[in-house]
């Protein structure tokens, strides 16, 4: 770049020309680039993890290195994710990589967007409003970098606003139509919106781009709760190869998806189908047992663990989809999104369109009639 920018600055009337380099380290930036690949298509992300601490042990002063170290640190400690790392240090871990990057430069997108997520996650309504502002202040950067844009799509699309998504999914999508997590999210806001061929067409190509189902089986989840249990079928039958790759993985079994597919089938297989996907916390098997409570409808057991990590995630995105009413009035749920802070959120800045507060006697949930229609 500065070759040529050189030979080029008698043409562009300028007398010197400076260009940046993020690192001057080589190795530093290819173990950079592998990780940011990696974290993109959310594949082998342990590994991402590890190739960007490599890049900020090399050069501690490479700023977009600890930025995409801070993003990857996120996704993992989140949940939903497999990994032999300690989520709760990841976490931790992810607030210190994006202050880091934050101090090297101020500006910097994603490091902004990791620490807006952070504060959306962390419990109270006024750190979901402050969190709100960093993802908007980053989502209107210029940057090659959509994770700005869709953290704030699935912020909005968590606390109900799938209006305020869409937009933002799309626009991730159409920047880079590769990464599999943008079209995945687009697909879902698609199906909360009732848009279920839409839905579909997405979250199969977010299994053709990677081995990661998640937003199929919620798809799929909603379609078979409205009674389209040939379309539920057929969207999990198409995505089979992907999913299959996610057979060796402790969360499902290699049994999982296969044992899901006979079961809408059976209705006499589904008993067994729940019994053996319980939350086991030793198999860090979160988002496989709330995915099969959420697409048989097994509301007990989706709020005895919808506060563990990626569990709640999957629960609450599942909750928007129009035949999911019954999880969303649930007194159950409001008392969870109480606890996430979402619900202090909604008090102060209003309700998601078509939904409000009612008392019960069985106690307070949504009343959300008007929801998607």
């Amino acid at each position: 770049a500065q070759s040529i920018t050189g030979a080029l600055k008698d043409v562009l009337g300028v007398q010197s020309v400076s260009v940046a380099a993020a690192t001057d380290d080589l190795e530093a930036y290819e173990r950079f680039l592998r990780g940011r690949s990696r974290f993109y298509q959310r594949v082998d992300i342990d590994q991402a993890i590890s190739d960007l601490r490599f890049a900020v042990e090399r050069d501690p002063g490479f700023a977009e290195a600890w930025a995409f170290l801070g993003a990857a640190s996120f996704v993992v400690g989140s949940g939903g994710y497999p990994t032999d790392l300690d989520r709760g240090a990841l976490t931790a871990d992810a607030l210190e990589a994006s202050e880091r990057a934050l101090a090297l430069d101020p500006e910097i997108t994603t490091g902004l967007a990791v620490k807006g997520q952070l504060l959306t996650r962390a419990g109270s309504a006024a750190q979901i409003a402050e969190g709100i502002r960093l993802l908007e202040r980053a989502a209107e950067k210029v940057s090659a970098d959509t994770s700005p844009r869709l953290w704030l799509g699935l912020t909005w699309l968590q606390l109900g606003f799938v209006d305020r998504a869409m937009p933002l999914f799309a626009s991730a999508r159409e920047q880079d139509p590769m990464m599999a997590i943008n079209n995945g999210y687009l697909g879902l806001a698609h199906a909360i919106q009732g848009q279920w061929e839409e839905g579909s067409r997405f979250v199969q190509r977010a299994v053709e781009l990677s081995p990661l189902g998640f937003w199929t089986v919620n798809v799929a989840a909603g379609l078979f709760q409205a009674d389209r249990v040939d379309e539920a079928r057929e969207l999990l039958i198409a995505a089979r190869p992907a999913l299959r790759r996610l057979a060796d993985e402790p969360q499902y079994g290699g049994e999982y998806f296969e044992e899901l597919l006979a079961s809408l089938d059976d209705p006499e297989r589904r008993p067994a189908f729940l019994a053996a996907n319980r939350y086991d916390p030793a198999r860090d098997n979160g988002a496989a047992a709330m995915h099969a409570a959420t697409v048989f409808g097994d509301a007990n057991h989706i709020f005895e663990f919808d506060d563990v990590t990626g569990a709640g995630a999957v629960m609450i995105a599942c909750a928007w989809l129009p035949s999911m009413g019954w999880l969303r009035e649930d007194p159950r749920f409001y008392q969870s999104m109480r606890r996430t802070g979402a619900a202090g959120y909604w008090a102060a800045e209003g309700y998601p369109p078509g939904c409000r507060l009612v008392d019960d006697p069985a106690g307070r949930r949504l009343d959300c009639s008007g929801y998607a229609r």
